[in-house]
């Protein structure tokens, strides 16, 4: 008797440990991304007809999740153009992560910023807001001007430079004398 029940346990075991190979491919697709890849990627935007930024980059991985992101893991370069098509603002990383919808991208690891009035950003992480059209980084900067040598943690500024603004600043500031001036 013991036999019998015993066989029957294993027979209902086997029987009811079958997966639907249909049932295994949509939930295997739930936790694993698909992947897509570039290499060699030259990327020109524009608006109305207007050339605005160049993205250069050697390798685009797109992860197509919930938050789909794109991943540039082996460096990216961008060039920004002003009004008359000329440079206006060059970014340089070895890394990033660009959050498609969040409308940012995290740049890092020797990360630098150079406008076209010579100011020059270094610091290990950057993020831009494409949205507000800004940068900023809660990480060491240092900024090089043709007068100063900044550093500081913590910073943000227009995605161009300008109107910088660094937190806990320390460096070298030039004041000029103004001759018009007969108190100092």
């Amino acid at each position: 008797m013991l036999k019998i029940i015993f066989l029957l346990i294993v027979s209902l075991v086997f029987t009811s440990c079958r997966n639907d190979i249909q049932q295994v491919k949509q939930t295997a697709k739930m936790y694993e991304p698909s992947l897509e890849r570039a290499s060699n990627v030259v990327m020109y935007y524009s608006t109305e007809g207007i050339q605005k930024m160049t993205l250069t980059a050697p390798l685009i991985i797109r992860h197509q999740v919930k938050d789909a992101y794109l991943e540039f893991p082996d460096g990216i370069e961008i060039e920004f153009y002003g009004d008359s098509s000329t440079t206006s603002t060059k970014l340089s990383a070895r890394k990033a992560i660009k959050y498609e919808t969040k409308n940012e991208t995290v740049f890092s690891d020797s990360v630098q910023v150079i406008n076209a009035d010579g100011y020059q950003l270094f610091t290990d992480e950057l993020i831009w807001d494409e949205n507000k059209q800004s940068i900023r980084s809660d990480k060491f900067v240092k900024i090089v001007t043709p007068d100063e040598r900044l550093t500081g943690t913590g910073f943000s500024a227009k995605q161009d430079l300008s109107n910088y603004k660094i937190l806990n600043i320390t460096g070298t500031v030039h004041v000029k004398k103004n001759t018009n001036d007969k108190n100092l």
